[in-house]
């Protein structure tokens, strides 16, 4: 693992300290991660870094089985999508919807 995923880690983990929502402590992660220098399919962000499910599970601190349930509830919310086992977050993201 490198220095910058790393130090993205520890940032959310002191955050994640704080007892949020686990849907929310991951929606931040992945609007933090958000490439926002291309534009997908007109309404969509690739992640800068592409985690694995224990990687995103250590960050929001909870199991790697509780991170499918909100990425798969976000799916559906069309709030990210997966695209080739990629993370992708829509552009349109409101931020009560963090």
């Amino acid at each position: 693992m490198d220095n910058a995923k790393k130090m993205l880690i520890m940032r959310h983990g002191f955050k994640s300290i704080t007892f949020s929502a686990y849907k929310e402590r991951l929606l931040k992660l992945f609007r933090m991660a958000a490439d926002r220098s291309q534009l997908v399919d007109g309404r969509w962000y690739n992640q800068q870094i592409q985690y694995t499910q224990n990687d995103v599970s250590i960050i929001i601190r909870s199991s790697r089985i509780t991170v499918s349930k909100p990425l798969n509830k976000s799916c559906e919310e069309g709030i990210i999508r997966m695209l080739n086992r990629r993370i992708q977050i829509n552009v349109h993201l409101k931020p009560e919807e963090l």
